[in-house]
């Protein structure tokens, strides 16, 4: 399951400079913050300098799949909170998957959330060790269950991914290169060096080479990057230690 943001946009800016300034041997240092100070026109995050480069930053988090932020708000709503309401429940592991996008909206979420924990707690004591797939009473999807002899024994939640992961990633870098790739051109074409930084914190559905290929789509397909000159991807799914990529150079 996805956890908050343990990291600050500009917090993470700055140690990419310091990882940057180590990779490369260079003493570059933010100077300023332009997305700060201009209000009337699109404007790049970070602009870090040294005595012969000047660096403009742009920052972006991306979805692991399309609609990603919805269906986390509903996933964590409807069955997100079990695995701490029923963590000491079961004497084994129990992992519960669904599939992304079965928690519609129109539908009533907490009565979701009632109905599965009563079954959990009724059947998973009785339900032999393994993989099945249970329909539950006024629950609208059917749910996976693999219940499995364990030293750390408790309730995890999960989603399947999507079966055209690749595809909805493709598309998703495109509209980021789409909407950063203007708003560098600015950077770019007054002399200076840019790069994009792509973030993500889910190291369950996202990897580096799975970035990579999806960056690739997107550009043999036409996204634009022309005023891009490096693209790094930043992986923030461990709190304490946070991994730099390069993804694209000119």
């Amino acid at each position: 399951m996805n956890h908050p943001k343990t990291i600050s946009a500009d917090n993470l800016i700055n140690e990419f400079v310091k990882h940057y300034n180590q990779l490369h041997k260079t003493n570059l240092t933010i100077t300023e913050w332009p997305d700060k100070k201009e209000r009337n026109k699109p404007a790049c995050d970070a602009l870090a300098e040294s005595n012969y480069l000047t660096l403009a930053i742009e920052h972006t988090t991306i979805d692991s799949f399309l609609n990603h932020r919805a269906d986390n708000d509903r996933f964590i709503r409807a069955v997100g909170s079990l695995e701490k309401e029923l963590k000491d429940k079961f004497q084994d592991r129990i992992t519960l998957t669904i599939a992304i996008d079965s928690i519609q909206t129109g539908i009533d979420w907490d009565i979701i959330k009632i109905n599965i924990r009563v079954w959990l707690i009724e059947n998973v004591p009785r339900l032999p060790f393994g993989n099945q797939e249970r329909w539950i009473e006024d629950v609208p999807f059917p749910i996976q269950i693999s219940k499995s002899k364990c030293t750390s024994p408790g309730l995890f939640v999960s989603r399947f991914a999507p079966e055209n992961l690749e595809d909805q990633m493709a598309k998703i870098i495109r509209r980021a290169l789409e909407s950063k790739n203007g708003k560098l051109g600015v950077y770019k074409n007054a002399g200076n060096y840019t790069l994009l930084l792509i973030e993500s914190d889910d190291i369950a559905l996202l990897d580096v080479p799975k970035v990579r290929s999806a960056l690739k789509t997107a550009i043999e397909s036409g996204a634009p990057s022309g005023n891009i000159d490096e693209i790094w991807f930043a992986d923030t799914s461990i709190s304490q230690k946070h991994e730099f990529y390069l993804l694209f150079k000119k």
